[in-house]
Order: C-alpha cells, then sequence, then structure tokens
C-alpha cells in the first residue's frame, strides 16, 4: 500500500497530529492540536487542499486531554462546525474548553464520513478515550490509544492514563477489526501490517 490513503489525512502538528477526513463533500476533523498555532495549521492545511474551512461539518475528538483541544476554540470560531465527543469525556471537554459538545459518542456508532468511521471506545487511557474505525479504507485512527516510538508499538505512558491497567486490557479489542493502516497522535504511522 502506497503511503497515505485518500480521502485521510494526517496533519503533523506540535508533538501531536490532528486528521482530517474528505472523503465527501463534506469534511470532518479529528482533533484539533495544542494551541491556537496549531489550529493556524489546520486551516492552512485545509486552504492548500484547495477547501473552505467552512466545509468541515464535524470535529470529533479521540479524548479530553489538553494537547487534542488546544485548537478547538479558534477553529469552530473559522469552520463552524459540530463538535463531537464520547459521553465518558464531554464533561471534561466543555469545561475546559468552554464549548459545547453537540454529539455524544458511543461504542459501535457509526458517522458518515469515508464510506462509514465506526466509534471504538477503548477507555483507561481516559473514560472516554476512543478510536475510528475506516473499514472501508482498512484503516484505524487510534488517538492516543497506541503510541509509536522508533517503530514500537505501545500502550499510552502509564503517567497519563486514568487506569494503565484498562488501558492495557482495553487493546484487545482493537484485535476484532480489518484494517491495514494505523495512525496514532504521537509517533510515526504504519501504512501496512498495523494489525
Amino acid at each position: 500500500m502506497p503511503e497515505g490513503i485518500e480521502g485521510v489525512h494526517v496533519i503533523d502538528l506540535t508533538r501531536v497530529k490532528a486528521f482530517l477526513l474528505t472523503c465527501e463533500e463534506k469534511m470532518a476533523l479529528v482533533d484539533t492540536g495544542r494551541s491556537d498555532d496549531d489550529a493556524e495549521a489546520v486551516l492552512r492545511y485545509i486552504r492548500q487542499l484547495g477547501r473552505d474551512p467552512s466545509e468541515v461539518e464535524l470535529c470529533v475528538f479521540t479524548h479530553r486531554h489538553r494537547d487534542h483541544l488546544g485548537g478547538l476554540k479558534k477553529l469552530k470560531q473559522a469552520c463552524g462546525f459540530r463538535v463531537a465527543a464520547h459521553s465518558g469525556d464531554v464533561e471534561d471537554i466543555e469545561r475546559q474548553t468552554g464549548i459545547e459538545v453537540d454529539q455524544e459518542l458511543a461504542d459501535r456508532q457509526v458517522l458518515p464520513y469515508c464510506g462509514g468511521v465506526e466509534v471504538i471506545h477503548v477507555p483507561g487511557h481516559t473514560k472516554g478515550n476512543i478510536c475510528l474505525y475506516l473499514p472501508k479504507k482498512r484503516a484505524l485512527i487510534t488517538g492516543d490509544t497506541l503510541f509509536a516510538r522508533k517503530g514500537k508499538l505501545t500502550p499510552p505512558p502509564e503517567e497519563y492514563c486514568e487506569d494503565p491497567g484498562m488501558a492495557k486490557r482495553e487493546l484487545k479489542r482493537l484485535l476484532d477489526l480489518k484494517f491495514e493502516a494505523l495512525l496514532v497522535s504521537h509517533g510515526k504511522d504504519f501504512y501496512e501490517g498495523g494489525k
């Protein structure tokens, strides 16, 4: 498989990534980086694709940590999108950002992007931590469910987990999915052999 997946864009930010789904007319963003500067980088990326930020209709959060939420205010203002997150992290996201979550996500819920994006709840890193499974693309966006450092996959560092044991145990849920590409928020992505 060539490096990269059509309609699934990886946006490198400040020690974290955001992901942009452009398979349909409307776009969806996954996470927003840690700052206004990261938000600006996302907006530049969208415009470089020849698209308008107003075409982003949904922003999905993989979890509630600041390095994934920091660009939300600026991006919401520029794009006007709805905000979605797993119900386990909604309260924390709203408290940290002052922005209302419009859609509470549940395990196995399917979002209408890239042929169907399935929400996979993998608690432990945070209560509402999720991965996004794109079966038509044979890809999995893991957020912080997995880290990839020096070519090696690991569970998230224990000091950043609400329940480190659970974060490790719940990884088994991912083995039921059929994917080749593994896209992580921290580290190098795998475009083949990810499973």
